[in-house]
């Protein structure tokens, strides 16, 4: 070694012992650590901190002690060459060395560690560099994981016949994709979309209440759900559409993604809404509340006093809509309950469809007649009589016949009384 080789190796060492108490604080607060080596044919370590001695941590003894000659034994044959490659042009050009390497444990285990550094001195044969070495192993993981998942949306994207819509929280942007009848697949982006929603009517709008409420609660935190709806987003007029949707968090746990799919299920709605109108009008008809009603009528006596009254719980369908058929449910058991103390058993009533209530009381006067459905109207709104937090309310249109009464007049005078109860403001209840 010459003597200005001798002069720069002195004051590289004294440099180096002034960067101990750095390297040793500093270097130590990293993911990994700090490292200066010496690069000639092999490049081998002079200093590790101990944040970049973690790393080896798993190495067995003799692989260790062969990495401690040279680094390059640590990478994969292909890596181990980059990093010479890296190293020779940071030499020559004096630019920041920066890459990924792919390094090995013994015996299997293998992972990835970010290199980013600069030499510090040049000599003849060999020169010094420090670097910055972070484990980026879990970062390479989880980008091989989101190709694997972009992946499996891609096959998604070709094979299903539903629309795939992703919400972006912070941006306010939706992008949705579906496939075409001849199999082409589209793919749109939609700016603004929350405006988009208000100014364009691709939601019913007595769906849009329901619809914006299950958006706004899936981007104000982690939710997931699915819902009926009627919308336009099929292109042919509104039709019922299924949608499943979930949340997804950054690592602060806010809410940056809406992720889901729709899918059209109108020719399935009405195949179950025919279904379920045949099933009413028998029950209704034979063995439900009507053919009892009917039976009674048929068999009266002359002097008999008929009562008829169908109590209509409000909004129904927006109940069933917003909390689900098993609420629907609730409410009508809860009315229905209070109806049957109120009439004590002296009557016959029975649930019909959209959240209604038929029923029949023999021999009251109009005042009693009057007492008793305007006392239910008074129950079913009453505070203590809520279901899962829901204020109800009621219309209630009724009618009193006596003598020989043919049940389908007898029905349609009620029906009648019904309406004009709905559409008349301040009157709860209108017997005809």
């Amino acid at each position: 070694m010459g003597k200005t080789e001798i002069k720069k190796s002195n004051s590289l060492k004294k440099e180096f012992e002034a960067w101990n108490i750095f390297l040793e604080s500093f270097g130590n607060l990293l993911p990994g650590g700090i490292g200066v080596y010496e690069c000639s044919d092999k490049i081998r370590p002079l200093y590790l901190s101990s944040g970049a001695l973690q790393l080896c941590h798993g190495f067995e003894e003799d692989f260790y002690d062969k990495a401690k000659e040279n680094a390059e034994f640590l990478l994969t044959e292909h890596h181990a060459q980059r990093l010479r490659d890296e190293v020779q042009m940071a030499v020559e050009t004096g630019k920041v060395l920066d890459c990924e390497l792919h390094y090995r444990m013994m015996p299997k285990k293998n992972g990835w560690v970010w290199v980013r550094g600069r030499i510090l001195r040049r000599y003849r044969r060999r020169h010094i560099f420090i670097a910055i070495i972070l484990d980026v192993t879990r970062q390479k993981k989880l980008e091989h994981e989101l190709a694997v998942q972009n992946e499996r949306y891609r096959l998604l994207e070709e094979t299903s016949d539903e629309i795939l819509f992703e919400v972006n929280v912070l941006e306010d942007t939706m992008t949705y994709s579906y496939k075409e009848i001849d199999g082409e697949l589209i793919r749109r982006r939609v700016p603004h979309y929350s405006e988009m929603l208000q100014k364009y009517p691709l939601v019913h709008p007595e769906h849009m209440e329901m619809f914006c409420r299950h958006l706004n609660t899936a981007a104000g935190k982690k939710a997931e759900g699915q819902f009926e709806y009627l919308s336009k987003i099929s292109g042919r007029g509104y039709e019922w559409h299924w949608l499943y949707y979930t949340s997804i968090e950054d690592e602060s746990g806010n809410v940056i993604r809406i992720i889901g799919r729709i899918k059209n299920i109108h020719d399935e709605m009405l195949r179950r809404q025919e279904a379920k109108t045949e099933w009413e009008r028998k029950l209704y008809e034979k063995s439900g509340i009507r053919g009892k009603i009917q039976d009674t009528l048929e068999n009266a006596e002359l002097e008999d006093t008929h009562a008829m009254a169908i109590v209509a719980i409000d909004h129904f369908k927006k109940i069933v809509e917003q909390n689900g058929v098993a609420c629907g449910d609730a409410v009508l058991f809860k009315a229905m309950d209070l109806i049957q103390k109120e009439v004590d058993g002296h009557a016959m009533l029975g649930r019909m469809g959209d959240g209604r209530i038929l029923l029949y009381l023999k021999n009251l006067s109009e005042e009693e007649l009057d007492s008793i459905m305007e006392h239910i109207v008074s129950m079913i709104e009453h505070e203590d009589n809520k279901v899962a937090d829901l204020s109800l309310s009621c219309c209630i249109g009724a009618a009193l016949m006596q003598g020989a009464v043919n049940f389908s007049v007898f029905y349609e005078e009620v029906e009648e009384a019904l309406h004009l109860a709905k559409i008349t403001k301040g009157e709860r209840y209108i017997r005809v």
